[in-house]
């Protein structure tokens, strides 16, 4: 496998099922990865503090927290960036209720099984470029620190990426931009950290999120055209009052959406674009 980093991806299993275990871990060692192994929930917690793993799998059957409660209360850790994959599994197929359950508690898909190994290896190496590249982008001053999203000047050029990929593919693109009203100097910041961690939950793993001012972000959304555009800000807008409390009456969204990327603006222009409808109270194309 090759990735973005010279040591080879760190990976924490944890499950009670050793057999399940094994044969995962038989496919993930010769792919270069390096596995390390947890049996309950407890240590897969000390370990991901203590080792800081590229990824994690973690079983649903996990007791003490359970696996889903564990994911959860991960994706709070500090070494478990936005971007650090995490894949839940469970020994019977997953349903859609299951897989909705899975996403919300901030894992990025579930597995059941019988499980093709070898489209979970391709899954989880395309998670780990979008990881070290994130990673790589911190480094370089392209994220927003308090919050591990993209700040304006990284947004810009990962919006610059993605205009390029929906030209080459004929696809549409969408800008949505998400502010809050009536925040003043003291408390915008912290309200906007709090609006970035449901921005980050709600927004698709293909969606960029950019930090442009302290409440204000803007989520770049390729595949999406003026029909879906309306979805999209629903979408963003979902489950805010879990963090913004009754904070989130003051949220607004505004959104842009092109059918054809020949014909979108270039990225500069494009998040501004979104930008001014959120200003001026309306949509524009």
């Amino acid at each position: 496998m090759q990735t973005a980093t010279s040591a080879a991806p760190v990976i924490l299993l944890a499950s009670p099922d050793e057999v399940f275990a094994r044969s995962l871990e038989s496919v993930l060692a010769p792919a270069g990865y390096s596995v390390l192994r947890a049996y309950t929930a407890r240590s897969a917690f000390e370990q991901e503090r203590r080792a800081r793993p590229d990824a994690l799998i973690l079983a649903k059957d996990l007791v003490n927290p359970e696996g889903i409660a564990l994911c959860r209360a991960l994706r709070q850790e500090d070494g478990v960036t936005p971007s650090t994959p995490i894949f839940l599994t469970q020994a019977s197929p997953a349903t859609r209720p299951q897989r909705i359950e899975a996403l919300r508690a901030g894992a990025d898909e579930l597995w059941g099984q019988p499980m093709d190994t070898e489209e979970f290896a391709l899954r989880l190496a395309a998670q780990l470029r979008a990881k070290f590249d994130a990673d790589r982008a911190r480094k370089e001053g392209l994220v927003d620190q308090r919050t591990g999203l993209w700040n304006a000047r990284g947004l810009v050029r990962r919006a610059t990426e993605l205009l390029a990929q929906t030209l080459r593919d004929h696809v549409p693109i969408a800008a949505a931009a998400v502010g809050m009203e009536g925040t003043g100097a003291a408390d915008a910041w912290d309200l906007g950290d709090r609006l970035a961690a449901g921005l980050r939950r709600n927004a698709r793993l293909s969606d960029a999120v950019g930090r442009v001012d302290a409440a204000q972000f803007v989520v770049i959304a390729p595949r999406t055209g003026a029909a879906a555009s309306a979805r999209l800000c629903e979408r963003l807008l979902e489950g805010l009052d879990d963090v913004l409390d009754d904070a989130a009456t003051r949220v607004r969204v505004r959104c842009v959406a092109f059918e054809d990327a020949a014909t979108t603006p270039a990225a500069a222009e494009l998040i501004g674009r979104a930008v001014a409808a959120l200003r001026d109270g309306n949509e524009r194309a």
